[in-house]
């Protein structure tokens, strides 16, 4: 990842990393050595992954860094307005915490 990253697509900052929501020991060491890539992290909804716990440990310092696709949680839920409402709330406090704490 860093090899691919920091040496192949640095020219252009192109590269992305898919690492799992549902494994956020994995999130925090990656976004440790890779602190500017950005995460397309599936797993929450669904799949079982703590939504905060990835963010915490997955996004960088300014609060971005992840796309979540969160389609099954929002697409089967009753009211998926609300539950995409609820996803944005919850992933943008966390994002706020993040920046405040750096």
């Amino acid at each position: 990842a860093e090899l691919c990253c920091n040496t192949w697509a640095k020219e252009h900052n192109n590269a992305g990393l898919v690492v799992g929501a549902t494994d956020v020991e994995a999130l925090r060491r990656v976004r440790a050595v890779l602190p500017n890539v950005w995460f397309l992290s599936p797993g929450v909804g669904a799949q079982g992954g703590d939504l905060a716990a990835a963010l915490e440990a997955g996004l960088s310092a300014d609060g971005l860094g992840m796309l979540l696709p969160i389609s099954r949680g929002i697409s089967k839920a009753s009211d998926r307005r609300a539950a995409a409402e609820a996803f944005r709330k919850d992933i943008n406090a966390v994002r706020e915490a993040k920046k405040k704490a750096a």
